[in-house]
Order: structure tokens, then C-alpha cells, then sequence
């Protein structure tokens, strides 16, 4: 099955798990991918099993957690491949912590990347999506239908999502 074919695809988390995974099955089903993780040395790996499988990639390394980082990886991928057609938001934190020794700190670094990286992406490819006719999948859990032990802020990231 050649679903993606001459179709560009974001995709984060790539550099491992689902991500990586996603990436992988994107390029042999002919997509180009474009991969974002916040381990650039993961991102380089991903890219390179995408070319060993004879798929096109490219990748940086991206907070996105962080605005302009989101900005400028976009478009950077617009620049790269001249359109988008598809986000794969797979980027994620999972944490386990004792809520009643949750840190604000630890509790904000789950959400941001989580909740906030993934709206981040969805409103930075909107307008190439809306021209494309092209799609988002955000990774959500069932963690967010019943929370986890010691894992408020993961369930309720995801909930967001």
C-alpha cells in the first residue's frame, strides 16, 4: 500500500517508540518525512533506517514545548519539501510522581510538552493542512479516560489532547 505517496508528513517524537515507528511505516508507504524529536542524535538514527529503507527524511532537533521552536521547524519543512500534508503529533512525557510530591516544575514540563507542544503544532500547520486537504493525528492514552497511579499529570495532559 502506497498511501503517502508525494505526500509530506511531520512527524514528532520520531527519534523513538511510536514516533519512530510512525516515521518508518510513512516512508515505506512512499511519504516523504520530516522528523522532530528533542534528541537530535534519535532524530539522526530515524533518518537514517527511513533512508536504509529507501524512504526520504529529514529531521532537527525541536523543543515543543517552545513557540518559536515550532515556528521555525515548520518552516522549515515547508521550505524543505514545498508543502505539508500530514502532523503526527507523537511527542510525549510520561512521568510517574507521588502527587502529593509533585513539583510544580515536573508537573509544567509534562504539560507543556504534552498539551501545549501538541496545540503549538496543530495552529503552526494549520494553514498548510487547510491547503492541502491534509490531516493531524494526535497521540492521546487511555490514561486520560482513567488516570494512572502516580500520574496525574500525564492523565490529565492527555485528557487534554
Amino acid at each position: 500500500m502506497q498511501r503517502f505517496t508525494d505526500k509530506v508528513v511531520l512527524v514528532t517524537g520520531a527519534g523513538g517508540g511510536i514516533g519512530r515507528a510512525s516515521a518508518l511505516r510513512i516512508a515505506q508507504e512512499g511519504g516523504s518525512v520530516f522528523c522532530l524529536d528533542l534528541d537530535e542524535a534519535a532524530v539522526e538514527d530515524t533518518v537514517a533506517m527511513v533512508h536504509e529503507v529507501g524512504g526520504n527524511a529529514s529531521g532537527r532537533c525541536c523543543n515543543i514545548s517552545r513557540e518559536y521552536d515550532v515556528q521555525v521547524a515548520v518552516a522549515a519543512c515547508v521550505a524543505q519539501y514545498g508543502s505539508l500534508y500530514a502532523l503526527v503529533n507523537m511527542a510525549g512525557v510520561l512521568r510517574f510522581d507521588d502527587t502529593s510530591e509533585l513539583e510544580l516544575a515536573q508537573w509544567q514540563q509534562v504539560i507543556d510538552v504534552n498539551l501545549t507542544g501538541t496545540m503549538l503544532l496543530c495552529r503552526e500547520v494549520l494553514p498548510h493542512l487547510v491547503a492541502s486537504k491534509g490531516n493531524i493525528v494526535n497521540a492521546a492514552s487511555t490514561a486520560a479516560l482513567a488516570g494512572l497511579p502516580c500520574g496525574a499529570a500525564y492523565s490529565a495532559s492527555k485528557g487534554g489532547v
